[in-house]
């Protein structure tokens, strides 16, 4: 049963484009990008966690580790927005490719909206009982099933 709960964890984070569990993501990103006054880079993978636990570490292009105190970081938009503040911090990372190194994820189970918690199940419940790639009799999918309780929290192309 544990195998058909991370692949309904990995159905399910892949069509809402969020993340539910903690997780520890890597982009590389090309210039520009978070070095201005407004916006900032988009973090994928939403919700965003940054803290203690959660650092962000962006590395800049000739290997230098851009220092923490130096971000400024959004966790209350969906998604969160990271940017560097560019009066404390020169703009090598505004110049070629940097590396960025985040967390995004519910942090608590009980953050998890209901309707997730609920497609989630179901999915389990499914590939539980079938098994196996065909079936004797056509299937159908539930009404008001799994998509319609995921649509409702999708995230997926939403930035």
């Amino acid at each position: 049963i544990l195998g058909f709960i991370g692949a309904a964890r990995i159905a399910v984070e892949g069509r809402i484009g969020a993340t539910l569990a903690p997780t520890e993501w890597l982009a590389t990103f090309d210039s520009h990008w978070g070095c201005d006054e407004t916006g900032g880079l988009y973090m994928p993978n939403p919700p965003l966690l940054y803290g203690p636990d959660y650092p962000i570490t962006i590395t800049n292009p000739d290997g230098s580790v851009v220092d923490e105190a130096n971000l400024i970081v959004d966790v209350e938009t969906t998604p969160g927005t990271v940017r560097i503040d560019q009066s404390a911090h020169p703009s090598s990372a505004c110049h070629g490719r940097s590396k960025i190194r985040w967390w995004a994820g519910y942090e608590h189970h009980d953050e998890i909206p209901e309707n997730i918690k609920v497609a989630g199940l179901m999915l389990i419940g499914h590939l539980f009982e079938n098994r196996e790639a065909t079936t004797p009799t056509a299937m159908a999918p539930v009404p008001l099933g799994v998509e319609m309780l995921l649509a409702a929290t999708s995230l997926a192309g939403r930035y």
